[in-house]
Formats: structure tokens, C-alpha cells, sequence
């Protein structure tokens, strides 16, 4: 029986460190309205090139999966709004799941055309 606690620890144990790598969020507008289909790209901090990805879905939700270890930012763009850069991102063993507040974007100003 004792053998069996054992194995039952060990295997909730392992099963509990191999947990998927994940950055997840929602993005929003000023006005705390979502914004379904902004593109939000996962980026390597020190070159600044593309990991992954996403289309933030119809409630404004994004979600990466099964990141290998690193440092990342978000650069999130949408039609209307200023470009959103996060701040550095550490996926390890101690900040495997990540899961942002709310990302507000700030509405981009038109030019005024003057005739």
C-alpha cells in the first residue's frame, strides 16, 4: 500500500511540473469595450523577432501555448488604435503560466486633412 501512496505522489507530482508554458490575455479599447480580431504577435525580446501569432478572438481573448523558456513581449495592433508594446515577459519554471489584466489600447488620433 505504501508503494502504491508512493507512485500516486509521484506521478501528481510530475504531472503538476509539466504543466504547459502559456501567455494569455484580452485585449480591450479605451472605452472597456473588447477588440475582437487584433493581432497580437509573440515577439523574442532581444532580436524582436516573431515567435507566434494570434487574432485575438470575438471576446478580445489571445492565448500562446507550449512556449519553450524565454523572455517576450506583445506587440498588439488594431484598426483605430495606437500600437501596444508590452513589457518583457519571463517564461521559466517559476512564470509558466501567464495570464495578463485586461490590455487597453489607446485610440489613434486621425490627421486632420486641411484643404
Amino acid at each position: 500500500m505504501k508503494a502504491f501512496v508512493f507512485f500516486l505522489f509521484c506521478s501528481v507530482t510530475s504531472f503538476a511540473q509539466s504543466s504547459p508554458k502559456f501567455i494569455s490575455g484580452k485585449v480591450k479599447d479605451n472605452r472597456n469595450e473588447v477588440i475582437p480580431g487584433a493581432t497580437v504577435r509573440l515577439l523574442n525580446v532581444i532580436d524582436s523577432t516573431m515567435i507566434k501569432g494570434e487574432i485575438a478572438d470575438g471576446k478580445g481573448e489571445f492565448k500562446f501555448n507550449n512556449l519553450p523558456d524565454g523572455v517576450y513581449i506583445l506587440a498588439i495592433t488594431a484598426v483605430g488604435q495606437k500600437k501596444y508594446l508590452s513589457i518583457p515577459l519571463s517564461v521559466d519554471e517559476h512564470h509558466r503560466q501567464i495570464v495578463l489584466p485586461a490590455i487597453v489600447m489607446s485610440a489613434a488620433q486621425i490627421p486632420v486633412c486641411r484643404r
